[in-house]
C-alpha cells in the first residue's frame, strides 16, 4: 500500500482541494495538518475546501473516522466554505447535515463541476447550476 492515496493541494488563493482516492486513514489527516495548519496561523483561516472525489470512499477503520472528526473539530472555525464535488445521495446527506454543525458554508456541486467548486469555495458569485 502506498504511503498515501489522499492527495491534496493548498493553493495560494487559501483554497484547499482533496482528493481522496481510498478510504481515509488517521495519516492522511495528520498530513492534512501539517499543511494547512501553518497556513492558517499566517493567514488565520482558509477562504474554503474542495473535496473533489467521485464516490465518498469511507474510512479504512475506526481511527480513521475518529481523526477526521477530530480534523474538522480543530478546523472547521477556521475554514470559510466547503465544497464537495461528490457524486451521490451520501453527500447530499452530509453537506445537509454538516450545515447544523460547522460554522462553514457548505455546498455540493457534481464531481465534474470542479472549477465551479472551487470558485464558491473561494467566494466567488457563480451561476446557478442544477444540483447533481
Amino acid at each position: 500500500m502506498s504511503d498515501s492515496d489522499f492527495k491534496f493541494e493548498l493553493r495560494d488563493d487559501g483554497v484547499l482541494i482533496v482528493y481522496p482516492h481510498g478510504p481515509l486513514r488517521t495519516r492522511d489527516f495528520d498530513k492534512l495538518a501539517e499543511l494547512v495548519d501553518p497556513w492558517i496561523n499566517a493567514k488565520h483561516e482558509l477562504q474554503g475546501i474542495v473535496i473533489n472525489v467521485e464516490k465518498f470512499p469511507g474510512w479504512e477503520n475506526l481511527k480513521g473516522f475518529i481523526s477526521h472528526i477530530k480534523f474538522v473539530g480543530s478546523h472547521e472555525r477556521k475554514v470559510r466554505r466547503v465544497a464537495l464535488a461528490v457524486d451521490g445521495l451520501l453527500p447530499e446527506v452530509m453537506a445537509s447535515l454538516t450545515r447544523h454543525f460547522i460554522k462553514a458554508k457548505v455546498k455540493q456541486f457534481a464531481f465534474s463541476d470542479l472549477e465551479g467548486a472551487i470558485l464558491w469555495a473561494k467566494g466567488e458569485k457563480i451561476a446557478a447550476a442544477p444540483s447533481p
